[in-house]
């Protein structure tokens, strides 16, 4: 007999969707959200000219991608306007946006605890059905930093003059 597919014991715990600026207070978006992730990894085609066949090289991980969708309900629409929207219009100093943290039981599963929104649809409200709000995020981190400037010393300790091998080798091309 074949094994019965498993259900989630709660399943408000998996729709529910918290959001807030990093190291700020959480604000509830939605109880009902559908969340769907969009997990890539990067390759790069070889291929050989004249040759049928190549090979992939892997390039690295990509950013996630999240659709969520959630209605907000006519009593839930002030309250909506006043605490989410303005998480929705991310706006920082010299063009960088601060990333909003995000609680979510199947994006934190995946380890995505931050995230940046890049577009966010607000429908129209019906009296009935409410207001159908559909937002694009991409996961965030932390970007490649500078490596440190070293002071001189390593690069002397390195440097071609003091390898006897490559002086010998410079010595064997000026003769040549």
């Amino acid at each position: 007999m074949a094994e019965l597919i498993p259900t989630y014991e709660d399943p408000e715990k998996e729709s529910t969707l918290m959001m807030g600026l990093s190291g700020g207070e959480l604000v509830l978006v939605s109880t009902t959200a559908m969340v769907e992730v969009d997990l890539k990894n990067d390759f790069d085609k070889q291929r050989h000219k004249h040759q049928n066949f190549g090979r992939k090289k892997f390039l690295g991980i990509s950013f996630a991608t999240i659709n969520v969708e959630f209605v907000v309900m006519p009593d839930e629409d002030a309250d909506f306007f006043r605490s989410v929207v303005p998480l929705l219009r991310q706006r920082g100093k010299q063009g960088t946006a601060p990333a909003l943290q995000v609680v979510n039981r199947q994006l934190n599963q995946l380890g995505i605890t931050t995230c940046n929104v890049l577009r966010a649809k607000i429908g129209q409200p019906l009296a009935r059905s409410g207001r159908r709000v559909r937002l694009e995020l991409e996961e965030w981190s932390v970007g490649p930093t500078e490596p440190k400037k070293d002071s001189g010393a390593a690069a002397e300790k390195y440097s071609p003059e003091d390898n006897g091998l490559v002086n010998a080798r410079l010595r064997a091309a000026k003769n040549t």
